[in-house]
């Protein structure tokens, strides 16, 4: 998956400052969505990188956990505006900035 495309998805990014440097982040399960991953990650099927504000009801409930408290990877503005390729455009009354429905 291409990262700088991706930014979320950014196992490369948490290796790259962490480490360790042998962790092969193309292996194992990818999910759609953050909510996908997150129940994955507390049915303990592996671990999460996710952002604290999507995970906060788990931590709360101590669903999970932050093994690595004071570690975070700082993605700054990462949400994308996105449509399928080759998809119709989107209606200029929808653009950013107006409100009109």
């Amino acid at each position: 998956m291409d990262e700088s495309v991706y930014p979320l998805m950014s196992p490369a990014l948490w290796r790259q400052k962490y480490g360790p440097a042998a962790l092969d982040v193309r292996r194992g399960p990818r999910f759609a969505s953050s909510d996908l991953l997150l129940r994955a990650a507390a049915q303990g099927l592996g671990v999460a990188l996710a952002r604290h504000r999507l995970a906060q009801e788990e931590l709360a409930s101590g669903a999970l956990v932050r093994p690595f408290e004071t570690r975070a990877i700082d993605l700054g503005v990462a949400y994308w505006i996105v449509r399928p390729r080759g998809g119709a455009p989107l209606d200029p009354l929808m653009s950013p900035g107006n409100s009109s429905p």
